[in-house]
């Protein structure tokens, strides 16, 4: 690996990548009585997804920088894919913040810690950097033609014979 192909956009993209994957381990909620603070990988399924699916999109992107492996699927190239996987993993983390939850044991009130904004910043920072890069490297945002495969259409199975339902 020749960390010296990184451009400035894609060095954007393996920072936020790093922090948003330690912010997982940061208090992204704390409780005002009774147990301690909760850690972002701890925050439910919207707050591991969404760390998860940042730290897969900057992942996608930066080992094909790196000439480690190009990930396509269908018409998506890895930067088109990495945008993607990203953004969702943004939507969910976003959608944690707006959607705080509460106490299971209803004993206290429970609030946004410090750990919660760090990840949702280094989130967007990846995300910002994904597509910067992409933008670099001539690739635009994925419509929808990039999600339609090759045979659909017209009754034909991707074999080119023709389908029975």
């Amino acid at each position: 690996m020749d960390f010296s192909k990184l451009t400035q956009n894609n060095q954007i993209v393996a920072g936020g990548t790093v922090v948003t994957l330690i912010s997982g381990l940061l208090p992204w909620f704390s409780f005002s009585f009774g147990s301690g603070p909760q850690s972002g990988f701890g925050s439910g399924l919207f707050g591991l997804f969404g760390i998860l699916l940042v730290v897969a999109g900057g992942s996608l992107l930066l080992m094909k920088v790196l000439d480690v492996q190009d990930v396509k699927i269908q018409d998506l190239s890895a930067e088109q894919l990495a945008m993607v996987v990203a953004a969702l993993g943004v939507l969910f983390i976003l959608l944690r913040v707006l959607f705080k939850g509460s106490d299971p044991l209803g004993i206290s009130d429970v609030s946004r810690s410090w750990g919660m904004w760090v990840g949702l910043l280094a989130a967007i920072a990846t995300l910002a950097g994904i597509f910067l890069s992409s933008k670099d490297a001539g690739v635009g945002i994925p419509t929808a033609d990039n999600f339609k495969s090759e045979g659909s259409g017209g009754g034909d199975t991707p074999s080119g014979g023709t389908s029975t339902f």
